[in-house]
């Protein structure tokens, strides 16, 4: 990996964060004040979910961010490397909440380093009103730790539908 590929990881990365960390800041009692009707929030108290793979020894890393009323997308494959931003359906929202057994994630702890040995790592971070938890696991096989297993099949389908869409 050469320097400028590593140096616009990691400003992808932190451009990750910093849309993480809006949306945690920008709630008040459960609504946001752009958003009188709560639609940055779920009834289960979930701000946003984000999940990242990167793989190591080539820069091979795709982000994705989502909220109950958007996403936001960046892949290492895109031209520009500026990501893609993309209004989520309320209906996938709810089909994305419906993988989620919030008690079982933020009880579950993994932070392997499948990457440091060639592989692949997949994180899960999930923000609510309580605060964040994020887990990391090997994403070089079709069968994630069982605490998150259908919410990593969902986000991987979701990240497959993106590439195709966002790296022509």
């Amino acid at each position: 990996m050469d320097t400028n590929e590593l140096t616009m990881m990691k400003k992808s990365m932190a451009l990750l964060a910093a849309v993480v960390c809006l949306f945690c800041f920008c709630c008040q009692d459960g609504k946001d004040s752009a958003d009188p009707e709560g639609k940055i929030m779920s009834d289960n108290g979930i701000i946003s979910v984000s999940t990242t793979l990167v793989c190591g020894w080539f820069p091979n890393y795709d982000s994705i961010t989502l909220t109950p009323s958007k996403g936001f997308h960046l892949n290492h494959c895109m031209k520009d490397k500026q990501g893609v931003t993309f209004t989520l359906r309320d209906s996938d929202w709810q089909a994305l909440m419906a993988t989620i057994d919030l008690e079982k994630f933020n009880n579950f702890t993994s932070n392997s380093c499948a990457l440091c040995v060639d592989g692949c790592d997949m994180s899960i971070g999930i923000t609510t009103t309580q605060g964040y938890h994020r887990v990391k696991f090997a994403a070089n096989d079709d069968n994630p730790p069982a605490e998150v297993h259908d919410l990593a099949i969902y986000l991987t389908a979701l990240r497959k539908e993106l590439q195709e869409k966002n790296c022509k």
